[in-house]
């Protein structure tokens, strides 16, 4: 049976002072992208969200909940700036009562949010808002190791004198523990995502083809393919993954890149619009729980053996973000307010609240433990929201 949030918390701008989508999605992009080309909006769309544009509504109906039955909280994060959409995408934590959410305002900037176990505060990074960073930046993805020791990507502003600000360029900040701070680095594009092995081994894709490495001593760009829009990066020290978007004028297709060792990306899987919506090859957001084990989401949860990739899994729902905390305890979510989880044995739908068609875009999952951290967005107004999901004993 579905139940209630447990309590709904609004975080305003009064209550950030004290403690330290109104528009659809175009309209989002737009107010975020101004003074980019058309064709990176559409491809924004399309899949930096894990939506395919062309695909029709599910063939295939939701099961009854199984599996693990969830408790909700259901957090609300009301944008400081008033009128201005918030939208929030990457999250990510060392513990429950650490997590860490981070995205965008349509007035121009970051947002960045931090859990603490009770409450979610704003955290305010740049110069004019008592932070160390100079002009605006956005936050797609955010990814870490420690509490002292995490990092955010998304991309810096060229028009930093008043809104609508202008992407330019990418854009890394660091959290020290005491500080968050931008990097310095040989820029390239908008950055879309993040991920590590360890803290000397890290990975961010640009929408421009670009990877950048990270050695624990500083970022390196490097060059994969300069027609692919990049949009996720994922898997272990045996082997990485990364998932990419070719907007074509004819026969756009997507890419899965891979390297082990100390090889090179090469292209290893390849499929085009047309297959992804009726037989799907492979997934594009990726996860590794270990064991030499990986799997990706897409149309469908694919795991990959023998250099290919297998459908596990499907049911006619995108899934846009994959995350767990090992074999046996996988979840996927689709932007669709869908969760599904993996104990093992089988995929299954998972209980959600009640009341969860006023939470409707669900964007990225990070699980620990027994706690599953969900941020989503709505369409009719200036808040994003975050699920929190307990195992109930």
């Amino acid at each position: 049976m579905d139940r209630k949030p447990l309590r709904e918390n609004t975080f305003t701008a009064e209550a950030m002072s004290k403690s330290g989508y109104g528009v659809m999605i175009e309209q989002i992009l737009k107010e975020k992208m101004t003074g980019l080309p058309a064709i990176l909006v559409v491809t924004f769309l399309c899949v930096c969200t894990g939506l395919d544009c062309k695909k029709e509504a599910p063939i295939v109906p939701p099961t009854q909940p199984s599996h693990p039955k969830l408790s909700w909280q259901v957090d609300t994060i009301v944008n400081p700036y008033a009128g201005s959409q918030l939208t929030l995408q990457g999250i990510w934590g060392t513990s429950p009562t650490n997590v860490y959410a981070c995205g965008f305002n349509g007035a121009g900037g970051a947002t960045l949010w931090h859990f603490n176990g009770t409450v979610w505060s704003y955290v305010r990074l740049n110069a004019s808002q008592g932070g160390l960073i100079q002009g605006a930046i956005y936050l797609n993805a955010i990814y870490g190791f420690s509490e002292n020791n995490i990092w955010a990507v998304g991309d810096k502003a060229l028009n930093t004198s008043s809104p609508p600000y202008v992407a330019d360029s990418s854009s890394i900040i660091h959290y020290d523990g005491a500080n968050w701070t931008e990097v310095l680095m040989n820029r390239g594009a908008v950055l879309t995502a993040i991920a590590g092995i360890s803290p000397t081994e890290i990975y961010a894709v640009s929408i421009k083809g670009e990877v950048f490495r990270y050695d624990g001593i500083e970022w390196k760009k490097y060059l994969i393919d300069s027609t692919a829009t990049l949009f996720s990066v994922g898997g272990d020290d045996q082997r990485q993954f990364i998932g990419g978007y070719h907007e074509l004028t004819s026969n756009s297709y997507y890419s899965v890149y891979s390297r082990s060792g100390n090889s090179d990306w090469v292209e290893i899987s390849r499929m085009s619009d047309e297959e992804n919506q009726l037989n799907p090859k492979f997934g594009y957001h990726f996860y590794a729980p270990g064991g030499n084990s990986y799997y990706s989401s897409g149309y469908g949860i694919f795991s990959f053996g023998n250099s290919a990739w297998t459908r596990e899994y499907y049911d006619g729902y995108p899934y846009s973000s994959i995350a767990g905390t090992g074999t046996n305890n996988i979840y996927a979510i689709s932007p669709f307010a869908k969760v599904i989880q993996w104990d093992g044995n089988d995929w299954a739908f998972i209980n959600l609240p009640s009341n969860v068609a006023e939470y409707p875009y669900f964007n990225r999952v990070w699980v620990s433990g027994t706690d599953v951290f969900i941020s989503s967005y709505g369409m009719q107004d200036n808040r994003s929201y975050i699920l929190h999901g307990h195992v109930q004993k």
